[in-house]
């Protein structure tokens, strides 16, 4: 299938303004192009192909590094698919200004590659660059996209300069158009109907409260955080302009409902948040006291909680569409985009919580009991709220700190097996029992979840928030505000530390150094990333100017051109070919696919099966033929041929 003219050049220009990168798809697509008003090649030999193969994988693999550091991962291929027209372009361009006609397989392949074999070219590397280009552009589609007209005008074009010249223009015209119309009909409607089944799923599932794909944690269940402190991974990283020697708690969601061995939020009471400025959301007024919190943290999803301290009072230079805040503290994001950082404003006596409601006091009776039994209150000592906070936080002295927890034995629950039984665990089973204890003696309390900052790296001068950093606690309501009650023994962060594998510090310093990278990248100014590609497509542009200088060169249209082409496939030039031109000159052809041997004994023309292996070693063997072996074919052919002259006169 040949391609129409220009057709690459008009690829390269519509994947340019889909992508929003016309100013370098113009100079792309007019060097590409000019190949159309210079009449001279370049004669690149098979290895000058295999070193663009090898830059342009070079290039390809520095692209997937760098987007894998710096792009969130669900949006990696999006990114490096966006830019794959740039990258092909050095290859197709050297194609394009060269004699060769189709690439061999082994210039992809680097492990199929033998120099001492010569390989027919298969490849059609301009096909499937003006495919690249279509997939590229497909990365830019929205509602207003005009993309689907565009890809079908290229594919209309190359199949119309390709059609059966039996059919009628207008008539394939007319087949196309309404091809092209049913397929706009279908996009719609697939359109319509997958925005209707997304709306009707999000209805369904918010009507799901104990879902377990719940992005705004909307319930929570003992050993879910659990799970998470068995992982050394790094979440996100924050800078703080003063470090603490307290921990800093990061809220991230709380709950006031405790069922079975699960908290949950009933009514989360999201309310929007205003937007003073771009990317600047705020529900506090502005204060010149508040202190700022930085946060290095990629989201997996374009929703979700951002975790924040407990008095945060706004955030800036969060991308997204939508920001809400709920009365139980939690911040959440929708439609998040891929960002390098944002801040956090924070300011000491503010709530970022509300007043308490009924349901910071709810307890079953069954709860009720299981707690009386193990706590003693003495109603007239414990007149004092902060009393009855007092004795709580002191039953839980003598407890133990641990990640697993042992089949119970004597207990009917998780939480009475917590009490009476082992007396150890982690964060949840503390943060719960306590939460239900405070409320026993009538102190309202929430149960949190979130993450506590505590690792302090020097090598980046940050705070680094790993997976098993996830901390649970309880917030209690007395002396008119809000107070994070924490009954987890202090050693629990470095009794989990100690369960980390040997070879982390390594990890660690490689995924801080690509950090480093990262944020230094993200800090230069968009005119300096623009002009560090540019020099780099210069450097390039010019070694394959070099590279081309110093090959032979030869103008189109002359016999040392046929010469050329005609030594693409080695071995060309046996003398069999003599004979066989001769043979279907006669009317004795040779069918598609037919081997010689078979062709040769179908008509009857055994004489020449004898010079068959001297010709197969001729045009195959690697090796080739040698100097007595070609003599003795060329002796052969002439002698041949002057024998079919001889019967071809007398027959006269």
């Amino acid at each position: 299938m040949r391609l129409p003219l220009y057709i690459q050049g008009v690829a390269i220009l519509c994947w340019g303004w889909q992508v929003e990168m016309l100013l370098y798809a113009i100079p792309m697509a007019l060097l590409l192009e000019l190949k159309s008003h210079v009449n001279r090649r370049w004669v690149f030999s098979q290895k000058e192909f295999y070193l663009l193969a090898d830059i342009t994988s070079v290039v390809l693999v520095g692209l997937v590094v760098y987007y894998f550091a710096t792009a969130r991962v669900t949006h990696f291929l999006f990114f490096l698919v966006q830019v794959m027209p740039m990258v092909f372009y050095p290859l197709v361009l050297a194609r394009n200004y060269s004699t060769t006609e189709k690439l061999t397989l082994d210039v992809f392949f680097y492990s199929i590659r033998n120099d001492a074999m010569s390989k027919p070219g298969i490849l059609e590397l301009d096909h499937i660059y003006v495919g690249i280009c279509l997939v590229a552009m497909s990365t830019q589609v929205d509602s207003r996209s005009w993309y689907l007209l565009v890809a079908a005008a290229l594919v209309a074009w190359v199949l119309y300069v390709n059609r059966p010249a039996r059919y009628n223009p207008a008539i394939w015209l007319s087949l196309m158009a309404m091809v092209l119309a049913v397929s706009i009909a279908g996009v719609v409607t697939l359109r319509e109907s997958h925005l209707l089944l997304k709306k009707k799923s999000a209805d369904w599932l918010a009507g799901l409260i104990r879902s377990q794909t719940d992005p705004f944690k909307t319930q929570t269940a003992l050993g879910r955080v659990g799970e998470l402190k068995l992982s050394d991974q790094i979440l996100f990283r924050v800078a703080m302009s003063d470090r603490s020697s307290e921990p800093l708690l990061l809220h991230e969601a709380s709950y006031d409902t405790p069922w079975d061995n699960d908290w949950m939020l009933l009514k989360p009471g999201f309310k929007r948040v205003q937007q003073p400025q771009q990317d600047t959301w705020r529900w506090h007024k502005r204060d010149p006291s508040e202190q700022t919190l930085t946060f290095y943290l990629e989201y997996d999803d374009d929703k979700g909680l951002l975790p924040v301290p407990q008095n945060a009072v706004a955030v800036e230079g969060f991308k997204a569409v939508e920001l809400n805040k709920s009365a139980y503290g939690a911040v959440r994001a929708i439609g998040i985009t891929p960002q390098p950082d944002y801040r956090v404003h924070y300011l000491d006596g503010v709530e970022i919580n509300s007043l308490p409601e009924s349901s910071d006091w709810r307890l079953t009776e069954e709860q009720k009991d299981i707690f009386r039994r193990v706590i003693d209150v003495d109603a007239e000592i414990l007149l004092r709220p902060e009393q009855r906070v007092q004795h709580v936080e002191q039953f839980f002295e003598d407890f133990k700190y641990r990640l697993y927890q042992p089949e119970m034995e004597f207990a009917s629950s998780p939480m009475e097996n917590f009490l009476n039984v082992t007396r150890a665990g982690h964060c949840e089973y503390f943060a719960s029992a306590t939460a239900m204890m405070l409320r026993t003696v009538d102190i309202p309390a929430r149960y949190v979840v979130g993450y506590s900052v505590q690792e302090y790296s020097p090598m980046i001068g940050m705070y680094i928030v790993r997976s098993r950093h996830a901390h649970a606690w309880v917030i209690a309501y007395f002396q008119n505000r809000w107070h994070v009650v924490d009954t987890t023994p202090s050693i629990w962060l470095e009794t989990e530390t100690q369960e980390s594998a040997y070879y982390q510090p390594v990890l660690d310093l490689i995924a801080n150094m690509l950090f480093m990278a990262r944020h230094w990248w993200n800090q230069q100014t968009e005119d300096a990333k623009t002009l560090g590609w540019l020099l780099l497509a210069v450097a390039l542009f010019f070694f394959l100017i070099w590279r081309m200088m110093g090959s032979p060169q030869i103008k189109l249209g002359s016999a040392e051109t046929d010469a050329v082409i005609s030594m693409e496939y080695p071995g060309t030039e046996s003398p069999f070919y003599r004979i066989k031109s001769v043979l279907e000159q006669q009317g004795m052809w040779r069918y598609k696919g037919e081997s010689l041997s078979h062709w040769i004994a179908r008509i009857n023309r055994d004489e020449l099966l004898d010079l068959l292996p001297i010709h197969y070693k001729w045009r195959f063997d690697p090796t080739g033929a040698s100097v007595s072996d070609k003599k003795r074919l060329n002796n052969a052919v002439d002698n041949w041929m002057r024998h079919a002259h001889e019967v071809n006169s007398d027959e006269c």
